[in-house]
């Protein structure tokens, strides 16, 4: 099983992975302008179901890693013919590893995910932001 803490920082990757697609999508579109972008190539039209194809998308395309990343960290019994103290805390030690790794890896990634979207959210024009 996978403990608490784990599913709460996978659920939180999940968001910001899914905030950070968006980001990108409407950045790469020019659905989001930046804030030296004149005030006349703003887009008049809104399409909520646009947002919303958008938004489940990106939700979509960010649980493939974080469903990897999930399968790799499932531990289960192992059955070992000849278990000795040597082989218990080898195997303690892999799990520790990865442990760390896991948690290095999702605190970098969390944190050029927060990065990307502060830096987005703070280059939107002012036409834009009630799409945020």
């Amino acid at each position: 099983r996978m403990s608490a803490a784990k599913r709460a920082k996978l659920l939180t990757d999940g968001l910001l992975g899914a905030f950070v697609v968006s980001a990108l999508f409407f950045t790469a579109t020019g659905s989001a302008m930046s804030i030296r972008s004149p005030l006349e190539c703003a887009q008049d039209g809104f399409s909520p179901i646009r947002f919303i194809i958008i938004g489940l998308a990106s939700a979509l395309l960010v649980k493939l890693p974080l469903g990897v990343v999930t399968i790799a960290h499932l531990r289960s019994f192992i059955h070992e013919e000849h278990w000795g103290p040597e082989t218990k805390e080898g195997q303690l030690r892999h799990w520790r590893c990865l442990d760390l790794l896991f948690w290095v890896c999702g605190l970098l990634y969390s944190g050029a995910c927060l990065f990307y979207l502060i830096l987005f959210l703070a280059n939107l024009n002012e036409a834009d932001h009630w799409k945020w």
